[in-house]
């Protein structure tokens, strides 16, 4: 079974409350419109969370894109995993937050589960006649400063001293 592809038509800076929002139109399979907001810090915190260099926006910005998509990976009862089963668990980022060995294993999973949605569930894709992304590549304000501040966040006590 082939992905279906959601197509990004539009985006649009917003804000909920005061937080600065990135509001991203998509239009489904069947014609039908669908939205995407999420807060502007979330490519930080994906960087911060899962070891991705800031620059990189082009990953981050697939990471937050397919997110919404992805299945609940739910409980995984100890022993279930056989050929071809889903990951154990999705590594808690937070508790894998000062091991770079476990911040590691929480991307590679997480990265495979986004893999799997774009091989047979979603794939969110551009229009081909614009780059409807490129508000977002020219304005996405991610600051390696803040991306190494909320990596001490997620680290916790021990980390900030």
């Amino acid at each position: 079974m082939a992905a279906d592809e959601y197509r990004v038509t539009a985006v649009e800076e917003t804000a909920i409350g005061t937080t600065p929002c990135w509001m991203v139109t998509l239009v489904r399979p069947d014609g039908g419109r669908s939205g995407h907001v999420f807060p502007k810090s979330t490519l930080e915190w994906r960087a911060a969370e899962y070891g991705i260099d800031p620059d990189d926006i082009e990953a981050l910005l697939d990471i937050v894109l397919h997110e919404p998509y992805l299945p609940d990976p739910g409980p995984t009862p100890e022993g279930a995993r056989g050929a071809g089963a889903a990951p154990a668990a999705v590594p808690n980022v937070q508790a894998a937050a000062g091991d770079l060995a476990a911040v590691r294993r929480a991307r590679a999973v997480h990265l495979e589960r986004i893999a799997g949605l774009k091989r047979t569930g979603v794939r969110v894709v551009q229009d081909e006649d614009a780059d409807p992304l490129k508000a977002i590549r020219d304005h996405h304000g991610v600051d390696p400063e803040r991306v190494a501040e909320k990596r001490r966040l997620l680290e916790g006590p021990q980390a900030r001293g």
